[in-house]
């Protein structure tokens, strides 16, 4: 009897030392397959439910088949004979160590690194006790370290208000000028074609790999040196495509349908708007929180996650859906079109048509992300990222050659952009929904104007924050519907500071930056994985032309903002104050 009670201990020590690595490697697992982890993984579930994990895997295209099954039942019934005849081998042998050993190394491990932190606090320089914070996941001390370079109290100007019409934003008065909105009769005013590329980053576009898309950049576009996506994942962007709003205000609608501000106004304005969408708008709500329940959309078209061929036949759908935007455009009157098309193809895993060849052979034919890929790993991962970007090329090709034939094309607004771009091992990281890198948030935005617009005025950058005041902008709408956006219309030369916003910061905790000029801002909060409006702020870093810039207070880091982003504060912040580190 002596020896059981002894033994039930040691089975639970035992256990818990057994279930540490295999979590490990779940997690592990998890990150090379799909870029998000464990603790990525329950974050997002605590702020939906577990009824959304099908659409989470959906979204990021991660097929579970019988196979997948059965390896995973494989991996824990090994892990649980090697539990089992560790446990007999010990108790045969007599390898006994006491949970008591385990209890005490633990807790002078901790008490060790709690006197390193406490005392670090008085000697390590606060840039340091930054690294620190954002290099250990874990924080054991009794005292934490304040949070970033300076912490702020902030209330936003477009903080969310529930209503039954879903989220609505505060209006403030107009920080700039507006050209007035005119509202032309539909003979006058442009067909308007927004077409949103999944997984698009900037430097996707290059004549090798997209001859026409390339040209037409060069020639006929808007000339825009950098754009910036509305955040890392897709619901996020399209949150600040349509709506115009940073995603520090997303959140999730629960269902309630709410059409896009700007749909809404092109509806009313007299425009036949169409949605056609390659791949699901189930993800995350991205169907009702920007199309609501269709009532203000002539079209609705997209597939369902049950549709059995939803992922093979998304190359198939786009040419579908560009013939089908063909028809009724030839069927309709000259400006009176409104039609947004998005393309999937250049997901991972990158796919094309089945019997179109891709121009470049030497590709990955079934891309896993290896944990330590060489550089011929990475340069076939990303040949065939190039192969389904030459795909959608010649679809676009196709869909600009119907308008000209048409006649249509020249009195038409034209906006192509991506949702977000993708790491190619960069940073060591495969992807997107990770980071703020340059990677996943730079893409390509070409813009045609109407020709009596000719090419625009020339941009030194751009961002989706800036598509909802143009698109109203051009179709008549008053300045009144616009002015509280904080993006400005492309058709102005200067755009200010870019904000780019996520909460999907797993890689850094970075969930903010303001970027201006050669000037760049890092923020962060408590909680960023939630939808929650972020009311207490803090500075992670702040970088210059020549590269971080150390300040010897969060009062002189204050300073420094309102010097380098003055145009931040009166486009997005009603309060935007100093705070007392907690």
């Amino acid at each position: 009897m002596d020896d059981g009670h002894r033994a039930a201990p040691g089975v639970v020590g035992w256990l818990a030392v057994v279930l540490i690595p295999v979590l490990g490697i779940l997690d592990s697992t998890m990150r090379l397959l799909w870029s998000k982890g464990l603790t990525s993984l329950f974050r997002e579930l605590q702020v939906s439910d577990w009824a959304d994990l099908r659409h989470l895997l959906k979204g990021g295209e991660v097929r579970i088949t019988g196979g997948h099954m059965m390896v995973i039942a494989g991996l824990l019934l090994g892990f649980g004979v090697a539990f089992v005849v560790a446990g007999r081998l010990s108790r045969r042998r007599r390898w006994h160590v006491s949970p008591r050993r385990h209890l005490f190394v633990a807790v002078a491990a901790w008490l060790l690194l709690a006197v390193q932190q406490v005392f670090g606090l008085w000697w390590m320089p606060r840039e340091t006790w930054i690294w620190q914070r954002r290099t250990c996941l874990l924080h054991l001390a009794p005292l934490s370290t304040p949070n970033g370079c300076a912490s702020f109290d902030v209330a936003w100007h477009l903080d969310p208000v529930e209503s039954s019409a879903g989220l609505k934003s505060k209006p403030v008065a107009d920080p700039g000028p507006v050209a007035a909105g005119t509202s032309p009769a539909s003979s006058e005013r442009p067909d308007v074609y927004l077409f949103i590329v999944e997984t698009l980053r900037a430097d996707g576009l290059q004549p090798a790999v997209t001859p026409f898309l390339s040209r037409w950049q060069a020639e006929e576009c808007q000339r825009i040196r950098v754009a910036y996506s509305g955040s890392n994942a897709t619901h996020l962007s399209w949150f600040a495509i349509f709506h115009g709003l940073p995603a520090t205000v997303w959140k999730e609608n629960h269902g309630i349908p709410q059409t896009s501000p700007v749909l809404k106004a092109a509806h009313d304005a007299g425009y036949q708007v169409e949605v056609r969408g390659a791949g699901t708008f189930d993800y995350v709500d991205m169907r009702t929180g920007n199309f609501g329940d269709g009532s203000d959309l002539a079209v609705l078209d997209y597939p369902k996650t049950t549709d059995s061929d939803y992922l093979d036949g998304i190359s198939a759908r786009e040419v579908r859906m560009i013939e089908s935007v063909r028809k009724s455009v030839a069927a309709s009157e000259p400006g009176t079109a409104f039609h947004v098309i998005t393309l999937d193809s250049p997901h991972y895993p990158y796919k094309w048509g089945r019997d179109w060849t891709p121009p470049f052979p030497d590709y990955d034919p079934n891309p896993m992300f290896p944990v330590n890929p060489s550089a011929s790993d990475v340069a076939r991962i990303k040949t065939r990222y190039q192969n389904s970007l030459a795909w959608v090329d010649g679809r676009i090709a196709d869909f600009v050659a119907n308008l000209r034939r048409f006649g249509r094309y020249d009195n038409a607004l034209i906006i192509f952009t991506g949702d977000h771009g993708e790491e190619f091992q960069e940073h060591g990281f495969w992807f997107h929904a990770s980071a703020l890198s340059p990677e996943q948030t730079t893409v390509p935005l070409l813009v045609k104007w109407p020709a009596k617009s000719g090419r625009g005025p020339d941009r030194a950058q751009a961002s989706h924050l800036d598509i909802a005041p143009t698109l109203l902008e051009v179709i008549g709408r008053p300045d009144s519907e616009r002015r509280h956006l904080p993006g400005r219309s492309l058709s102005q030369p200067d755009t200010g500071t870019v904000m780019v916003a996520t909460r999907c910061a797993s890689r850094d905790g970075e969930a903010m930056h303001w970027r201006r000029d050669a000037w760049q801002a890092a923020f962060s909060w408590s909680r960023t994985w939630t939808p929650e409006v972020p009311h207490r702020l803090w500075l992670e870093r702040l970088n210059g032309p020549d590269g971080p810039v150390f300040l010897d207070s969060p009062a002189a880091y204050e300073r420094e903002l309102r010097a380098r982003f003055p145009d931040v504060f009166p486009r997005f912040f009603s309060r935007f104050q100093l705070a007392e580190d907690p």
